[in-house]
């Protein structure tokens, strides 16, 4: 973690995964939390993955919060 926010890290960003880290970051953004999102680890993104992290954001927005990313693998960044 970068800053004074909170640090979520996931290795996978699919169909499977999405719903566990959609309903963690929501968990976040309800409670104010600044969120850095580490991509360092993710070795895999998916359509679900994305859908996550823009609905995130805007979730993150809506409740006065911020969800950044810190970080990222060359997985994410192609698909990124």
């Amino acid at each position: 973690m970068t800053g004074s926010g909170t640090s979520v890290a996931w290795y996978l960003y699919d169909a499977a995964s999405a719903p566990g880290l959609g309903e963690r970051l929501d968990e976040l953004s309800r409670a104010g939390r600044t969120l850095e999102l580490d991509l360092s680890p993710t070795t895999f993104i998916d359509s679900a993955g994305i859908r996550v992290l823009v609905r995130s954001l805007w979730a993150a927005q809506s409740a006065g919060a911020a969800l950044t990313l810190v970080a990222t693998s060359p997985a994410a960044e192609n698909i990124l």
